[in-house]
């Protein structure tokens, strides 16, 4: 009995110590020598952020033509996943939204006069979405239905065009228009996109993409998921990797949406 007895006073007397990282935790420093840290290093971050600028306006330099591209969905989406997946302090929510608003002021300062295209017939819902994916400072003007939306950027009114799929806009899309991403990219659960954005220039892969396309009725693809129908056809996503019908009529792709909360990725469409 003596044995049981030792190892009960002894664990008896770690818990009454308490956790040993709390022992050797220093107290910490006054107040005021925290925020002047703080202060150093938002001027740490700020100079950065600067230094980060002076690239983009190399990079703007280094495009050719008034046409060139600047709204890189794919390279967005691929840099915000690899930042959000760094295990640290700051939550992937955080670190999603403020390369967000980054992201955009490097869009604007290349192209300032980026103009983004919402559909949103008054409920103001799309128009929230749009602001989510492009952050608070993007131009945008709204407008009354996806067809006007897109509208705007055929005839470079706008340069891309946010719209829900709450009509057949992606059975007669403008030649050269295609579907590049899908909002919102940062998702609390597992859900289909709640609207897409459209633009008049090439696919911008992330690594982790759905393809949509444009299938008549008639076909049933396995380990696809269908989106909507209109007339003879019918619009599907499919995952990466999954093979795609002779007959299909890609219209775009967009990358998977980083999922935080429940799971760290969506599953592929069924």
């Amino acid at each position: 009995m003596r044995k049981p007895i030792l190892a009960m006073s002894a664990l008896l007397a770690l818990l009454a110590a308490g956790p040993l990282q709390a022992q050797d935790t220093p107290p910490p420093r006054p107040l005021d020598v925290l925020r002047t840290e703080i202060d150093r290093v938002d001027g740490e971050i700020l100079a950065l952020l600067n230094a980060r600028a002076a690239i983009v306006d190399e990079v703007g330099r280094g495009k050719a033509g008034a046409n060139a591209v600047v709204f890189r969905p794919g390279r967005q989406a691929a840099l915000i996943r690899k930042l959000a997946a760094v295990q640290g302090r700051q939550k992937p929510a955080t670190i999603a939204r403020v390369w967000t608003a980054v992201i955009a002021g490097s869009i604007l300062q290349q192209k300032a006069d980026f103009s983004v295209a919402v559909a949103d017939a008054g409920d103001g819902a799309t128009e929230l979405l749009a602001q989510d994916y492009f952050g608070a400072q993007m131009p945008r003007q709204r407008l009354a239905s996806a067809d006007a939306a897109i509208a705007a950027v055929s005839e470079h009114r706008a340069d891309v065009a946010v719209v829900r799929l709450d009509g057949p806009w992606w059975n007669r899309l403008p030649e050269g228009m295609h579907v590049v991403a899908a909002v919102p990219f940062v998702a609390p659960s597992e859900k289909a996109p709640a609207a897409y954005i459209v633009a008049r220039q090439d696919i911008d892969p992330s690594g982790d993409d759905v393809t949509l396309v444009r299938l008549p009725a008639d076909v049933a693809p396995d380990g696809a998921q269908q989106l909507a129908a209109d007339g003879g056809f019918k619009l599907w996503a499919f995952a990466k990797g999954a093979p795609l019908p002779t007959n299909a009529e890609p219209i775009g792709i967009h990358a998977r949406p980083l999922v935080i909360g429940g799971t760290d990725k969506t599953p592929a469409p069924k």
